[in-house]
């Protein structure tokens, strides 16, 4: 049997807490407003929260953003299992979402708008303290795939709420609603028992015991190695060249943009713009030297979220594996 913590109330003490059999708990959840406990001493499936919220007298300008908050939301956890923790799995997703247009906040009694997600990874398990680290992970991640990722949030540069792993932890479950907020947590996509952190969890998911993914996840180990990462970058680079790699990339502003970031942050501003501008007259009918020039000087050397070379590598693997394996055997 399966057994489940929870308890009916938002503000709870030990004593609230009660203990059932995990099958019992639909039932349970469908009456009455349920929190589950989130265990410290097991793995249990990796959970996330979403939380963006605004003033209520302009929501038809925000609650829009919802499904371009979804799909990246999904895009980027499914891509760090498979690119960053390197897991040959396809990762299960459950999704509910309490969205609303017009509700008071049960804390500060204002009105506010407010996309929230809870997205479940059902296969996948971890510790909370190796959760945690992982959350960290996963929001710098976010602005790897996303350069833009800020524009869509407000005050906070974070999408995924890193608060949510400290130990006595509890979560809303399905059907519930804060205190007189009149906005229940709804199953989006998947089953009730998905949607439930610390039980039926299936016997093939896949456990995380590292306290962050390692950096070989998404570049080769034999990079890695090299300490003199520029001379290695630099050499990447040539065969990407070389290969046609990148040639599609400057005929793409976001692309092209991105690799500039990439350039800038590794190679430092005369070497780097030299790369920039070798990849940028990959595209005749867009080059510019000037306009380019005159881009490249407003960039910073060591901006607050760089793009890596590591994203240029994944860029490559992702669009082209066959020319990033041939380049694995020519380096």
């Amino acid at each position: 049997m399966d057994s489940l913590k929870y308890t009916t109330k938002i503000n709870s003490s030990a004593t609230d807490y009660s203990t059932i059999d995990a099958n019992n708990y639909n039932d349970i959840c469908s009456s009455i407003g349920c929190y589950e406990y989130i265990p410290d001493d097991k793995p249990v499936k990796i959970y996330t929260d979403i939380d963006i919220k605004g003033d209520a007298s302009d929501y038809a300008d925000h609650l829009s953003m919802f499904p371009i908050i979804l799909d990246r939301a999904k895009d980027i956890l499914i891509k760090f299992v498979k690119n960053k923790l390197m897991l040959v799995i396809e990762p299960e997703l459950c999704i509910c979402e309490s969205n609303s247009i017009h509700f008071i906040d049960w804390k500060t009694n204002k009105t506010y708008w407010k996309i929230s997600l809870h997205i479940i990874i059902n296969n996948v398990i971890a510790l909370k303290t190796v959760q945690k680290e992982l959350i960290e992970e996963i929001n710098k991640y976010a602005y790897e795939l996303y350069p833009d990722m800020e524009d869509y949030l407000i005050e906070t540069d974070k999408l995924f709420d890193e608060s949510i792993y400290d130990k006595n932890r509890k979560l809303r479950s399905l059907y519930c609603s804060k205190p007189d907020e009149n906005r229940p947590l709804n199953l989006y996509h998947g089953t009730f028992n998905q949607s439930i952190i610390s039980c039926f969890i299936p016997k093939d998911a896949q456990l995380i015991e590292m306290n962050k993914p390692q950096p070989s996840s998404v570049i080769p180990e034999k990079i890695i190695k090299d300490r003199d990462a520029e001379t290695k970058y630099k050499k990447y680079f040539d065969l990407f060249m070389k290969k046609s790699a990148l040639d599609k990339y400057s005929e793409n502003y976001i692309e092209w943009r991105n690799i500039g970031f990439i350039l800038r942050y590794e190679f430092g501003d005369d070497t780097g713009f030299e790369l920039f501008d070798i990849f940028s007259k990959l595209c005749p009918a867009k080059y510019d030297y000037i306009k380019n020039r005159k881009w490249w000087n407003k960039l910073e050397d060591t901006p607050k979220k760089p793009l890596t070379f590591a994203t240029l590598i994944y860029m490559v693997k992702n669009d082209n594996n066959k020319i990033y394996e041939d380049v694995l055997r020519d380096e």
